[in-house]
């Protein structure tokens, strides 16, 4: 595979559900830290991975298992209720999704020369134009996965909107994503998408056609709106360069979305990663 100098990398979230159901606060348990690959958000309420970034989307998937597999051994125990005092990660339910109690991300880091040049997001950047089209070509598929209610208490809750996105030394921030761990074909087919998108309008120059409405249906949650614009916005990926390289990973994309099918969000982690 051509080394085109373009990394993926994630800071996926999750949370902690006790055998009530109930949420734990990560920061009893988890002595992973705000830093580790294995750790905390900023915000305390959740764990969050910080998986090496990858070159291709095998890699961040190798990696993302990495991360959940290799997690704290010894962390704090669980102060909250009494009887649980000696309860260990693996003991708790590890939840993703769009909407856990709260909302839980999924961020994605994309690393390139063009991307790094210290220049501010604006309406004529390659940046700005870089970040509209994983909008459109990446986050749109990904958010007609899930059921529209999972979807709605996010944005709900101010999170999750088309362009959100923060300029970061190696590149750009793409901010939108919900946590998309659930699923471990849909975490590949999401980074085979980004990396499909990210080399053609990085690498390629391959402008991608921009449709209308689709980012106000998007922050509105319309997604039956929402879902009249797939067909069109994949027959406009199916022409991408590369995209035969990548079909087999994104078939999840069209037989999901197509069948009116949602993934089901609601499993442990630790099942779907092979976490021992």
């Amino acid at each position: 595979m051509i080394n085109t100098g373009l990394t993926i990398g994630s800071d996926p979230e999750f949370c902690l559900l006790d055998r009530n159901d109930k949420l734990v606060i990560p920061r009893f348990t988890c002595k992973g830290g705000y830093n580790a690959k294995f750790g905390i958000d900023g915000g305390g309420l959740v764990c969050e991975l910080r998986p090496t970034p990858g070159r291709n989307e095998n890699d961040c998937a190798v990696n993302i298992g990495l991360a959940l597999r290799n997690y704290p051994r010894s962390g704090q125990r669980h102060q909250s209720v009494r009887e649980e005092n000696n309860t260990k990660l693996t003991d708790y339910k590890w939840r993703s999704g769009p909407y856990v109690f709260h909302p839980v991300g999924g961020h994605m880091h994309f690393g390139h020369t063009s991307l790094k040049d210290g220049s501010y997001i604006s309406d004529s950047s390659l940046k700005q134009k870089f970040v509209r089209r994983i909008a459109e070509y990446v986050a749109v598929p990904a958010l007609l996965t899930v059921h529209p209610s999972e979807i709605a208490k996010r944005r709900n809750h101010g999170y999750g909107s088309f362009v959100d996105a923060r300029e970061q030394p190696w590149g750009i921030e793409y901010r939108s994503m919900f946590s998309w761990l659930f699923n471990k074909d849909l975490t590949i087919a999401i980074h085979s998408l980004a990396f499909l998108v990210a080399k053609n309008v990085l690498i390629y120059n391959n402008s991608l056609d921009i449709h209308r409405n689709v980012r106000r249906c998007f922050n509105a949650t319309y997604s039956d709106h929402l879902k009249l614009f797939f067909p069109v916005i994949w027959n406009c990926i199916k022409k991408l360069k590369d995209y035969k390289q990548h079909e087999k990973n994104l078939e999840i994309f069209p037989f999901t979305i197509l069948n009116d099918k949602y993934l089901k969000t609601d499993v442990d982690l630790k099942t779907v990663w092979e976490v021992k």
